[in-house]
């Protein structure tokens, strides 16, 4: 969860930076905020996989596993549209998860990393990643 906290923030700090920059989040005044926010993001898709491949033997249907994949889908969208459709999926997957009677007591435990992982969601789709206002390029 800390490489997504970190993430949202060099997004965040790219962001605020870009604001009334002629080139937007592509001026090259702007090109350390871009290269950190690349690597956080970097790093939250390492860490994904990461924690994918460390539970290879466990059901792809334990929360854990399921929100690694569904964070890795998000940052892999391609476009605004299918970004905040794929964070909308999450969403769902958490609040299956969360009523579903037969939950074992370790499986409930998860349920607080389920609720950190909905909060970083909220903060994810409270970016700009896909908005074209903030990567045009002045004439």
């Amino acid at each position: 969860m800390q490489r997504i906290d970190d993430a949202v923030s060099a997004e965040r700090e790219l962001e605020f930076a870009s604001v009334g920059q002629p080139g937007g989040v592509l001026d090259p005044s702007m090109s350390g905020y871009l290269r950190a926010s690349e690597i956080a993001w970097d790093d939250v898709t390492d860490s994904m996989s990461a924690t994918i491949a460390a539970v290879g033997g466990v059901d792809d249907d334990y929360p854990l596993v399921s929100m690694a994949f569904a964070i890795r889908d998000i940052l892999a969208s391609e476009n605004g549209s299918e970004y905040h459709s794929r964070i909308g999926q999450a969403r769902k997957r958490i609040a299956t998860i969360c009523v579903r009677p037969e939950m074992s007591i370790i499986m409930k435990d998860g349920l607080q990393v389920l609720r950190a992982t909905a909060d970083r969601l909220d903060a994810m789709d409270g970016l700009h990643r896909y908005d074209p206002d903030d990567i045009s390029v002045a004439p």
